[in-house]
């Protein structure tokens, strides 16, 4: 959607995202990351009923290579 010139409300709300900021965050990740990073997230629903703020962040923190506490 970045490509096609899609305003980045509209790929919020397509994506399912509840702030910009969540989505931007998505948005700059690379196409290999935001793979990787739906993935961890997909799995982790499947787990639960629904994941945390918390389950993303730490999901992009191992994204990033960083240790999160």
């Amino acid at each position: 959607m970045r490509k096609m010139g899609i305003a980045n409300e509209v790929h919020r709300r397509l994506g399912g995202w509840f702030t910009l900021v969540a989505a931007q965050g998505y948005m700059a990740l690379s196409a290999q990351e935001q793979f990787r990073y739906t993935l961890t997230m997909a799995k982790a629903k499947r787990r639960e009923s629904a994941f945390s703020k918390g389950d993303a962040t730490r999901a992009f923190a191992v994204l990033r290579g960083q240790t999160f506490t």
